[in-house]
């Protein structure tokens, strides 16, 4: 993937290894000048993916949330952003500018509600940044009956956004898990509780014993914290007691986006697997 993008300067084939498990910044120039962003985004089919790193919804979920005016403006950038950057071409386009509109006529829930799903499930990361910023109002002005209806939009909408080709199940998981905590709870903090660290152990289990490294130690943090993640993204998962054995719906969670086989493609992940698997003459003198 990194020479496809980058060509053939040093080091192209570790460019995307750095940024998916270091978390350093595509944003920053190279060498040669061009940020990773830049050229990923000259690529035929991908100039979308340089409005999804200078979108405003990072600023959004960071750990203050914007002041009443600084949101207000933000939903007028998003609005413009919609008509004159993504044109977007849809009849309803009108309808949303209304809903959005701080001084808009009172509009009946069966259409704030048509509204609100229909420009959830345009995969837009303006749509989705939205769409929170309509939460955050909401909640502000205290409308019950709008936080419902946003809240579920909000949901969707990162749901149907990760929903494509390529998109990790790590990556979604910890998409929601940040809409989840900065936005729909609005909590800056993103440590788990102790329950929830417990469990995402339970499911770790296995690689825990084969850790023996700091640097393989940190690895399995690492993973610890998202999978914890993927247990806490579940709507209902307070009425599960924590036990050795996962509840079906967590089970078919993980598997469902990913998340252990993400593990397990991994650099670090690989070489644990490697070093404690057996060799096949004590492979086979296994009891069965």
């Amino acid at each position: 993937m990194g020479r496809f993008f980058l060509g053939d300067v040093e080091e192209a084939a570790r460019a995307f290894v750095r940024i998916e498990y270091y978390a350093s910044d595509p944003g920053i120039p190279r060498p040669d000048k061009d940020t990773v962003v830049e050229r990923v985004a000259a690529k035929p089919g991908f100039a979308h993916t340089k409005l999804v790193y200078d979108s405003a919804l990072w600023r959004l979920l960071g750990p203050t949330l914007p002041s009443p005016d600084e949101r207000e403006e933000m939903i007028n950038q998003a609005i413009r952003q919609l008509i004159f950057v993504e044109r977007m071409q849809d009849p309803a386009l009108r309808l949303l500018v209304r809903v959005a509109s701080i001084c808009r006529l009172p509009t009946p829930a069966s259409a704030y509600r048509r509204v609100i799903r229909r420009f959830a499930r345009k995969r837009s990361i303006t749509c989705l940044l939205l769409l929170c910023l309509l939460y955050r109002r909401a909640i502000e002005v205290g409308a019950v009956d709008e936080v419902r209806i946003l809240r579920e939009g909000v949901l969707a909408a990162v749901r149907h956004f990760c929903n494509r080709p390529g998109f990790s199940g790590a990556a979604f998981t910890l998409l929601l898990f940040l809409v989840r905590r900065r936005v729909l709870a609005g909590q800056s903090s993103l440590e788990h509780t102790l329950e929830m660290q417990l469990w995402a152990e339970d499911v770790l289990a296995d690689w825990s014993v084969r850790c023996t490294t700091p640097e393989e130690h940190q690895w399995l943090e690492r993973q610890t914290w998202l999978v914890a993640c993927a247990i806490e993204n579940l709507e209902q998962t307070q009425i599960f007691e924590r036990t050795y054995e996962l509840p079906a719906e967590i089970e078919a969670l993980i598997c469902e986006r990913d998340v252990r086989q993400a593990v397990t493609r991994d650099p670090t992940s690989r070489r644990i697997e490697q070093q404690c698997a057996l060799p096949e003459d004590d492979e086979a003198a296994l009891p069965t």
